[in-house]
């Protein structure tokens, strides 16, 4: 494994959001989705890293490990928690393919150039494994302001948390998803991801 110092833009609270202009952080956002792209077109044969996990579906692999920390952990937890594992249990997808996903790509774990053009490199890759690349896109989006979809905005109900993600000037989910796009994926409904 190669390690080296990389200059750049390092985003990891919301002040520094907050000091770039609404255009960088909308290039930074299509940045990220065009790199986790990227991520997930890496030959994995090519590379040696076939081997780095099962290739076993992604999602139950992730769902096994999580009902066991929840049947470890207290007691008082064990029924709400296994029940929302049935039900999770009940409605996994299908695995579409196998690639390389990072596990846990988000704004904090890349060094971008300054005008958020372009990202140099994707930091903290000990969660990295192989499975279905809608995880990771999943992650990205959890990470990206959503479309409000009712009247009453979502932070009607839950105070506001302030993230680099709601700083103004950062993509909306639907802008990036076609960014996120590579060319190995298989179109899901007639879409490479759905959103």
């Amino acid at each position: 494994m190669a390690m080296g110092h990389v200059e750049g833009l390092v985003v990891a609270d919301l002040p520094a959001a907050e000091r770039l202009t609404p255009a960088v952080r909308r290039r930074l956002g299509h940045a990220m989705a065009m790199t986790l792209a990227k991520v997930h077109d890496v030959d994995l044969r090519a590379t040696g890293l076939e081997g780095l996990a099962s290739h076993e579906p992604y999602a139950a692999r992730q769902l096994r490990r999580w009902r066991r920390q929840a049947d470890e952990s207290s007691t008082e937890l064990r029924p709400p928690l296994s029940e929302l594992a049935e039900r999770l249990e009940a409605g996994l997808p299908d695995q579409q393919e196998a690639t390389l996903v990072h596990g846990d790509f988000h704004l904090g774990n890349v060094i971008a150039a300054p005008d958020g053009e372009r990202i140099r490199t994707v930091l903290d890759w000990e969660l990295c494994t192989i499975g279905d690349p809608v995880a990771d896109l999943g992650s990205l989006m959890a990470a990206t302001e959503p479309e409000s979809t009712s009247a009453t905005p979502p932070s009607a109900a839950l105070p506001p948390k302030r993230s680099p993600r709601t700083s103004s000037g950062r993509p909306r989910r639907s802008r990036l998803t076609p960014d996120c796009r590579h060319p190995r994926a298989p179109p899901r409904n007639g879409r490479r991801f759905q959103t």
